[in-house]
């Protein structure tokens, strides 16, 4: 199963794999990471430590040499952990791919009442 990555306004995402697949062939850039990116909302679903816990170690053990996704306005489709580690770790840039054209949706978020 392919968890849905990144949600827009409402119930539409796109799953990682779709993301990765559309963008392979949008060149790399160097994105210039400066206080700037401490406002950006991120909307996880953080709701107890062991949920912190998940995200931090994700966030770890993330990949830098893999570039963050961005939609077309510039804001984070994949890489938020990326994102965060680089910035913890004071580095002036991180390589990222942005879509000229963002991609239609292909997957929706269902949500399950236990």
């Amino acid at each position: 199963m392919n968890l849905c990555n990144y949600f827009s306004v409402g119930n539409s995402g796109w799953t990682n794999d779709y993301l990765l697949e559309r963008a392979k062939n949008l060149p790399n850039f160097r994105l210039e990471l400066d206080s700037t990116f401490l406002k950006n909302k991120i909307h996880w679903k953080i709701d107890n430590i062991g949920d912190y816990i998940t995200h931090y170690n994700r966030m770890m053990n993330s990949n830098l040499t893999c570039p963050i996704i961005l939609r077309s306005d510039a804001v984070v489709m994949d890489g938020y952990h990326r994102l965060i580690k680089a910035l913890l770790e004071n580095r002036s840039y991180l390589l990222a791919k942005k879509f000229l054209i963002d991609p239609p949706p292909n997957a929706t978020l269902v949500e399950v009442n236990a």
